[in-house]
Order: C-alpha cells, then sequence, then structure tokens
C-alpha cells in the first residue's frame, strides 16, 4: 500500500514577503530605466521585509489598544449599571440604615475600582 504524500508546510511569512516583492518590483519596473531603478530593485527584497515587519507591529498595536478600549468600555458600562441600581435602592425610603452604610461602601469601592482600570488603560 503507497503512502500518501502529504503537501509540503506552507511558510505564510515568506509567502507574504515574496507577494510585497513581487509587488513592489511590478511598481518600480514602471520607473524610468536609470540608476534609481536598479538600485531600487536591488534593494526590493529589502523593503518587502521591512514593510511586512512594520505592518505586523502596527497590526499587533492596534489590536492590543482596540481590545484594551472595548474591555474597558464594557466595564464601565456594567458599572455604572451596577451603581444605578444601588443608588436607586439607596434612595428608597424602606431601605435600612444597615444596608444604606453597605451600599455607600459598595457605591464607593466600585468607583474607586473603576477609577483605577481606567488609570491603567492609560499606560
Amino acid at each position: 500500500m503507497a503512502r500518501r504524500v502529504r503537501p509540503q508546510v506552507t511558510y505564510p511569512k515568506s509567502k507574504a514577503i515574496a507577494a510585497i516583492t513581487t509587488t513592489l518590483s511590478a511598481v518600480i519596473s514602471e520607473l524610468p530605466n536609470g540608476r534609481p531603478k536598479e538600485i531600487l530593485l536591488v534593494l526590493v527584497g529589502l523593503m518587502a521585509y521591512f514593510a511586512y515587519h512594520s505592518f505586523i507591529i502596527i497590526k499587533s498595536l492596534v489590536l492590543r489598544t482596540g481590545i484594551q478600549w472595548i474591555s474597558l468600555t464594557i466595564t464601565e458600562w456594567k458599572v455604572n449599571k451596577f451603581l444605578r441600581e444601588l443608588e436607586i435602592e439607596f434612595e428608597s425610603p424602606q431601605t435600612s440604615s444597615e444596608r444604606l452604610a453597605e451600599i455607600q461602601l459598595l457605591m464607593k469601592r466600585y468607583r474607586d475600582t473603576l477609577a483605577l482600570k481606567r488609570l491603567e488603560s492609560l499606560d
């Protein structure tokens, strides 16, 4: 029984750099003949490598920042919703004095935690 031949492992990084190199070479080939065109054609691989890694760094930075912002927004929304519920209970005339003290403590703790999260997000 013949063994099944596995396809070769693809390397997405190499393919991406090759695609960028091909694109840059096509753009550079449209330039008029001369020394600058030759120099750019020699450096096209280095430019593609730099462009690829620049894109990766920028993408990770944007994703990380976006995820942090979304997380902070969701946290703020949930905490503010909980604080509104506590304020409604605090203003209720049937609430005991012990519960009022507990509500004040909870509200202070949640507001402090939210302020701390906002400060952490500034880093």
